[in-house]
């Protein structure tokens, strides 16, 4: 039987899609004009606000190409949510940083970020262990690291 439902590539898609569609409903509910992956990366430079972060760093930790994370930083240009500046050590790269009006936008709705965050982990995990939790956990990286072939 080709189509397996213990087939571990069917149940990540699955997976995939169905935390995927619920996360982006999440997400919308908070902050109504992100897409998941524009939300990761406000999240991250609202984490890493006082570090220098490049477009190649956040395509490495968003795992993206670093074409689509250039769309990403355009879209999110044109929505005034960050900054860009050629770097000045190194021509060639490009630092991004939250702009004024997407640093405020995340300290309106950090509470009701995390708020979400924690809520989307309960319900993932609705059911598991805590020690299930962090077995998990140390699975997907596991998963992850030998998707890109090194490690996580």
């Amino acid at each position: 039987m080709l189509f397996s439902k213990d087939n571990f590539g069917i149940k990540i898609n699955v997976i995939s899609n169905l935390a995927g569609a619920h996360f982006d409903k999440e997400v919308k509910s908070v902050i109504s004009n992100l897409t998941n992956t524009q939300f990761a990366v406000m999240t991250y430079l609202f984490d890493h606000k006082d570090e220098v972060i490049t477009q190649n760093q956040l395509a490495s930790v968003m795992h993206s190409s670093h074409p689509t994370m250039r769309n990403v930083i355009k879209r999110m240009l044109d929505k005034d949510l960050i900054n860009t500046n050629q770097s000045k050590e190194d021509k060639r790269k490009i630092e991004v940083q939250l702009s004024d009006n997407g640093l405020s936008l995340m300290n309106d709705k950090s509470s009701a970020i995390q708020k979400m965050l924690v809520d989307n982990q309960k319900f993932l995990t609705d059911g598991l262990s805590e020690k299930e939790v962090s077995d998990l956990n140390r699975m997907l990286d596991k998963v992850i690291s030998n998707l890109k072939g090194s490690e996580y």
